[in-house]
């Protein structure tokens, strides 16, 4: 007789491993939840909630960690011995920055160059500040001009101011004008160049040969006015005949060429300590 073969009867609801994995992403969803509320941390809450977590998984609980601070470099000199909590009579202050041993600190120096030119500059002001107040009363005529840089003081006098047309004789007025400049060059230390000057027209008669002749013989007649009566040093004066070669501006017109006829004296390397009258 042939046996009848039933099939098992199905049991009603969800299969029973649906149940382990409800769980296990119940169980999941929490343990993020816990992660997320983990943003401000609480080492003492995060220590009990991890030994929690650890035992509902069957895992040994979690070591204990103890927290190190970070070192602090260590104060050097009189501040190792300060207290580090302010007094109560004390203000609060900030604290200072630490250097840092590994940046290297490097000095700028300001060339010694740049340093003596500034000097330099300084001393110059000052002899022509002294120069024009000793001559403010010859500058007020336009005979002459004083100019200054970190090389030199140069005074730029005019033909008209010095000598007459073709001579090398010193006008009255000059000589004076010349008593008050050494005056002032007398308490200064520097070589003293003073310069003739003439324009380009070749010279036909009369007693000197060519500009050559005539820009030298009115320089030395302006450095014996300078050195003859023994206020400045001879060792510090020299006559420079220069005739043509540099003017001021071309040799194109009358104008023109009456710039060019003229004299100056430069002081170079000028050094001054006291001056009168500043």
């Amino acid at each position: 007789m042939a046996k009848l073969l039933r099939k098992p009867a199905l049991r009603a609801g969800l299969p029973d491993w649906l149940l382990t994995f409800a769980d296990l992403m119940t169980l999941l969803l929490t343990f993020f939840v816990l992660l997320l509320s983990f943003s401000e941390m609480d080492v003492q809450k995060y220590r009990s909630m991890a030994e929690s977590m650890g035992q509902a998984f069957g895992r040994s609980p979690v070591e204990s960690y103890e927290l190190v601070p970070i070192a602090q470099p260590e104060p050097t000199g009189s501040a190792r011995d300060a207290s580090v909590m302010p007094q109560p009579d004390m203000p609060v202050t900030s604290p200072q920055p630490v250097p840092d041993p590994e940046v290297e600190v490097v000095e700028v120096e300001v060339p010694s160059a740049a340093l003596a030119e500034q000097a330099a500059f300084e001393q110059h002001e000052k002899l022509a500040i002294a120069l024009i107040g000793a001559t403010q009363d010859f500058l007020a005529s336009d005979l002459f001009e004083v100019q200054y840089d970190a090389r030199e003081v140069t005074m730029r006098f005019s033909e008209k101011a010095t000598f007459s047309a073709g001579s090398a004789t010193l006008q009255p007025g000059m000589r004076e004008l010349l008593d008050q400049i050494k005056t002032v060059l007398s308490q200064c230390d520097g070589r003293v160049q003073v310069i003739g000057h003439s324009d380009d027209r070749p010279i036909l008669q009369g007693q000197f040969r060519s500009n050559w002749d005539l820009s030298s013989a009115r320089a030395v007649s302006v450095v014996h006015e300078l050195i003859l009566d023994g206020t400045l040093e001879a060792t510090r004066v020299e006559a420079v005949g220069r005739a043509e070669t540099q003017p001021l501006v071309p040799n194109d017109s009358a104008d023109n060429r009456s710039r060019n006829r003229r004299v100056e004296i430069h002081i170079l390397d000028a050094i001054c300590e006291e001056l009168e009258g500043l």
